[in-house]
């Protein structure tokens, strides 16, 4: 299957050292780390993005030549601050706006369109509809915004008519509540999931819901430890999500095989984590509950 991501490539910091991050990245590796062939199609700055980042994609099986490298710009960058509990970032620097005539002619079986902060909006959604069968919407960027000192909050905002037009829909539990305007998660991704006819993916670091035809299902997952690196997990559930429900004979099916997958991907080390071939781990992944939207 041709897979193809649509958002910014990002420069993520933490601590002291500089990361690779950003849905082309996480989506991107992972789709590529089960054979999928895979375009990521961003927008950088030629200032500052690093030649070993290029390098790492390359590394992955992933195609980089959409990649757009502006001129005089620099890239997005984030800082990132994570807890048992929560996670903060701040962006400490913006990058460039994908450019739509960029994404002309694009020809691949699947598309996510995963924007982080204001390089994809609705006019990229309409162009990638029209060029896919099959199209997976992540909403967090369409929801965040930053304060004066770059400290990212999210805010609400009408997607309806987006997601109508997605057949897979990802966000956040604490996105979902924002996006939903309701009190926990559980009520949040009912009332996505009347609006979206798709399948709806809601993460947390407890587990996953998942929304289809009417249900919804809560999966957890067993990491083994506790000292996992959760960066793109949402990214690369959603990519793994949309090569196995093209196949799969349920939604149900394909959350279990993409949660197998995710599982054994977040045990890896970062860096390397889209090196070597998957061996899924089924046996980590449970379905606890199902109940009607």
């Amino acid at each position: 299957m041709k897979f193809g991501v649509v958002g910014a490539l990002t420069i993520d910091v933490y601590g002291d050292k500089i990361f690779l991050g950003g849905p082309p990245w996480f989506a991107g590796g992972a789709a590529a780390s089960i054979h999928h062939s895979v375009n990521v199609y961003s927008a950088v700055g030629e200032l500052d993005f690093p030649q070993s980042f290029y390098d790492q994609l390359v590394k992955a099986r992933v195609n980089i030549s959409k990649i757009v490298k502006v001129p005089d710009s620099f890239s997005y960058t984030f800082q990132h601050n994570y807890t048992q509990k929560t996670r903060r970032s701040k962006l400490i620097r913006m990058g460039p706006r994908i450019p739509e005539d960029s994404l002309a002619d694009i020809d691949v079986d699947s598309l996510l369109l995963s924007p982080v902060y204001r390089e994809a909006g609705e006019n990229h959604f309409k162009i990638l509809r029209n060029s896919s069968s099959h199209l997976a919407l992540d909403i967090q960027g369409f929801l965040r915004e930053a304060d004066d000192s770059g400290n990212v909050f999210l805010v609400s905002k009408e997607l309806g008519h987006l997601l109508k037009s997605a057949d897979v829909i990802h966000c956040s539990d604490e996105e979902a509540v924002v996006l939903s305007g309701e009190a926990d998660p559980l009520q949040a991704v009912k009332k996505i999931a009347r609006a979206a006819p798709g399948v709806v993916l809601v993460g947390s670091r407890t587990g996953l819901l998942a929304a289809h035809r009417g249900m919804v299902s809560f999966f957890s997952i067993n990491l083994e430890h506790s000292d996992v690196d959760p960066t793109g997990a949402g990214d690369m559930l959603t990519a793994l999500l949309v090569a196995f429900v093209r196949e799969a004979d349920s939604a149900t099916e394909a959350t279990v095989s993409a949660l197998a997958h995710l599982v054994e991907l977040l045990r890896r080390p970062r860096e390397s984590r889209f090196i070597q071939p998957v061996h899924p781990r089924p046996e980590l992944v449970h379905l606890l509950w199902t109940t009607p939207v």
